[in-house]
């Protein structure tokens, strides 16, 4: 995160949303956790910038909003930058764990 910024992180209706303000500039991130499964998440590093948690819809559909003021896009894949290995690892057993739970919620009852 650069000086001065703040990031504010909230899961609504299965969908991650990510705000974070940066001097000059908002931007925001809408994940939608139910299209996605288990397996759209992995730890990856890099080794300039360290720790990430991947995120990529399936059949890498761009459905991941991406809004600042001056543009918006729509992402297939978008990466989380996290403190550490274990941090990020902590991260993406979450992220599945809400799947899991958004696509139970989503199927019908009998």
């Amino acid at each position: 995160m650069s000086p001065g910024s703040r990031v504010n992180a909230r899961v609504t209706n299965c969908s991650l949303l990510i705000d974070e303000a940066v001097p000059l500039e908002r931007k925001r991130l809408v994940i939608p956790l139910a299209r996605l499964d288990e397996r759209s998440f992995a730890v990856v590093q890099d080794t300039e910038w360290g720790w990430f948690v991947e995120v990529h819809t399936q059949q890498r559909r761009a459905e991941i909003d991406s809004t600042t003021q001056k543009r918006s896009d729509r992402l297939s894949e978008v990466y989380l930058h996290v403190y550490d290995q274990k941090n990020a690892e902590r991260v993406r057993d979450a992220l599945a764990r809400v799947v899991r739970s958004c696509r139970h919620r989503a199927q019908p009852k009998t």
